[in-house]
């Protein structure tokens, strides 16, 4: 009987004052034998986590500008309306003291203190198993899992807080003509809650079959089916109004909710106030069936086939279109098991091995029918409203992928080098992807199994160990991988400009990566005007020399047609290292990876027009040549502030992405000799590791560009202990 318990906890300090997480782990894991022919496993997972998100979010942080004060020389709040509205206009227009709150201030630190923004999560997990040895090499293994999460989210804002100030005044009915001010939600705190809960069950049932005849010939064969459900929940509850969390009252709605009895807001726009629950409810299941069977002649020559039925719960009247059978053969050489090779003493391991075969998935975000989603009561007509969620997709079928695999594993010199050289090719068919249909369908666009895309790449492991009597130890291994993919095949007829660049969503290309970037060719400024009336704006390339002026420019030209290929954004070669020391119980480890051969957009200056707020590129852009950037002002003196929906996707802003990085650093101390005289353990392990350290590259980390949560340090301390 053997027995494994780890218990973790671990608490996260957010960069962001006010911002903390924290959760605790237990697992457990084992195994016993109930009789000669019978072994029981069981292992089980249970974790709690807690977070507090009350604290200043990062749209708080990316609206301020750098001469921006959160207080004054006393210490005191400043007020900082003017993030929110424009303070003279407000104060000349409208008659703030007769609103419910009269306070219109707003600051950053007073929001921190005047909300509770709290979510927790219970995740637990159990898994039970038995193994029948039935004889003759056969067993039979039955596998249980059930696993249940709920996650649940509380957001609370007191009265002081500028959201619910804001929200009571601003949702008010103010009749300019009288200035009377009548208010559609009562003063108070404002709670909103939402929770999700998910089930999910698999059970797994493989019969094995492992012998060996003649001391030559070893025959291994496994066949099995597995049922997998998942149901998921989610509620989210209607705004509580003049709710106070000490009494645990709540406000009404003093004019109703707009739903019948017209209510309008302090703009006089129609008003209506949301006051239901809202539900979701997903349910998926699978099922397949498999096998698998292996024959080895005398520990050198082997052969291997395997098959896979796999089925999920398609909306289809056609039972057919829910299965699919995959397969797969392979075969390897253990040349290390050769006469020629047996009695070296300089080669360990040397394994020839290859594979061909098809695997799939299934996507549950489409159907074969119509399918609609229904939103409950419209505000406008009082009936239930209901929108298409998806047109359908009559020949809706699974995703296939053909694999080829070629590899070498080797160790040469007692594991001085070691490793392994892999080959892939993988087709996919069958890909769902976006095509052109006739707009007389409903939609310029359907999901289609219409793609085939092929990825080519190459994995090489070079690893060596090392260990001496005085118990020093080392190991290193050095990962390199290159991957090219490339997009065989695509139903479309066109690529508009908006969704090439990526500002409309995203699409792949006949011929190219499927993470290609395309950009706009900057053509500097243009005068789109007259002689007498010159319009000076910047311009964009479009094809046999002609412009189009970016401010105000349309154009029904395929995007192909003038906007520039300028590389992917996947890294198609990865390198990793890692490294681990030992000595007596003491270890050390880091590991690091590079990502190279691709690129990424450097974050532009926004142009956020009149009523936004400048990022930190503003000097760049003020700074740069008109005819090298996109300026930040206007040539002409009335013209009104860019705001620039194609800023973001100009050729001159792609640049080479490439970067190392500290994975993680790790050291631990085995306890196990030091508790064994109290314990009877079989493994005291103490740990403290740190993770996402450092960043090596030029300009801002590709990964996490500025005005985007950046990765931060972390630090987890720990132990682990088996008995």
């Amino acid at each position: 009987m053997s027995n494994y318990v780890s218990l973790l906890y671990n608490q996260e300090r957010s960069g962001f004052v006010g911002k903390k997480n924290r959760n605790m782990q237990m697992d457990y894991r084992g195994q016993a034998t109930l009789a000669s022919w019978l072994d029981f496993s069981l292992s089980s997972m249970l974790r709690y986590q807690e977070g507090d998100d009350s604290g200043v979010s990062a749209g708080d942080i990316t609206a301020l500008q750098r001469y921006d004060m959160l207080v004054d020389e006393n210490g005191q709040p400043m007020n900082m309306n003017y993030l929110q509205y424009y303070q003279p206009l407000l104060n000349s227009s409208v008659p703030v003291s007769s609103f419910p709150y009269s306070d219109w201030s707003y600051n950053i630190l007073n929001e921190i203190k005047n909300r509770e923004l709290t979510n927790s999560g219970l995740n637990l997990r159990v898994q039970g198993g038995l193994d029948f040895k039935l004889g003759y090499g056969i067993s039979l293994q039955t596998k249980f899992m059930f696993e249940k999460l709920q996650y649940d989210n509380r957001s609370l804002y007191y009265e002081d807080s500028f959201t619910v100030r804001n929200l009571v005044n601003t949702t008010s009915e103010w009749n300019k003509t009288t200035g009377v001010v009548r208010p559609n939600i009562p003063k108070g705190q404002v709670l909103d809650q939402k929770s999700t809960a998910t089930n999910a069950y698999n059970w797994r049932n493989q019969l094995n079959f492992n012998r060996t005849f003649a001391g030559v010939h070893e025959v291994n064969a496994l066949v099995g089916a597995e049922i997998i459900q998942r149901n998921g929940k989610g509620t989210t509850m209607a705004r509580t109004y003049g709710y106070n969390d000490d009494q645990l009252t709540v406000g009404i709605l003093p004019n109703g909710t707009g739903n019948g009895l017209q209510l309008t807001n302090w703009l006089g726009n129609r008003l209506t106030i949301p006051y239901t629950n809202s539900y979701t409810y997903t349910m998926d299941r699978y099922f397949s069936s498999y096998g698998n069977v292996a024959y080895t002649y005398d520990r050198r020559y082997t052969v291997s086939g395997s098959f896979r039925v796999d089925a999920s719960n398609f909306i289809s009247d056609d039972p057919k279109y829910r299965y699919s059978p995959f397969w797969s053969v392979g075969g390897s050489w253990n040349v290390k098991n050769e006469a020629f090779l047996r009695d070296n003493t300089l080669v360990d391991a040397l394994k020839i091995r290859s594979t061909y075969g098809y695997n799939g998935s299934s996507n549950t975000g489409t159907s074969f029918k119509p399918l609609i989603q229904v939103n409950g009561v419209s505000a406008e007509s009082g009936h239930m409203e209901a929108q298409i969620h998806s047109y359908g997709n009559p020949t809706l079928r699974w995703e296939r992928t053909g694999t080829l695999n070629l590899g070498v594993d080797y160790e040469f010199m007692n594991g001085r080098l070691f490793g392994k050289l892999d080959y892939y090719r993988k087709h996919g068919k069958d890909i769902l992807a976006y095509v052109a249909i006739p707009l007389i369908n409903g939609s310029y666009t359907a999901n289609f199994n219409s793609a085939e895309i092929l990825n080519n790449g190459i994995e090489l492991e070079i690893g060596s160990r090392w260990k001496n009597e005085q118990g020093f130890s080392w190991e290193g291994v050095l990962n390199m991988a290159y991957n090219h993919n490339e997009v065989k095949r695509l139903f479309l007829s066109s690529h508009p400009y908006w969704h090439l660049s990526g500002s409309g969503g995203t699409t792949y290309v006949e011929g190219k990566p499927m993470s290609a970037v395309y950009s706009f060719r900057y053509a500097g400024p243009h005068d789109f005007g007259t002689e007498s009336s010159p319009q000076i704006r910047p311009a964009v390339h479009l094809k046999d020399g002609d412009v189009m002026d970016v401010i105000n420019g349309q154009t029904q030209l395929d995007g192909l047609e003038f906007m520039a290929y300028q590389g992917a954004a996947v890294a198609p070669y990865t390198f990793g290292m890692r490294h681990a020391f030992g000595y007596k119980d003491l270890d050390l480890s880091f590991s690091l990876i590079a990502k190279l051969g691709h690129i990424y957009r450097k974050t532009p200056f926004n142009h956020p027009g009149r009523n936004g707020k400048a990022n930190s590129m503003l000097q760049e852009a003020m700074t740069a040549q008109p005819e090298a950037m996109l300026p930040a002002l206007p040539y002409n003196e009335n013209d009104d502030l860019y705001s620039v929906s194609y800023a973001s996707y100009m050729d001159y802003l792609t640049t080479s992405a490439n970067h190392l990085r500290i994975n993680d650093i790790t050291l631990s101390y085995n306890m196990k000799p030091l508790l064994s005289n109290m314990l009877k353990l079989d493994r005291a392990q103490l740990y403290l590791q740190t993770n996402n350290l450092t960043i090596k590259g030029k300009g801002e980390d590709p990964e996490f560009l500025y005005g985007r949560m950046r990765l931060l340090p972390s630090f987890m301390f720990g132990i682990k202990v088996g008995f």
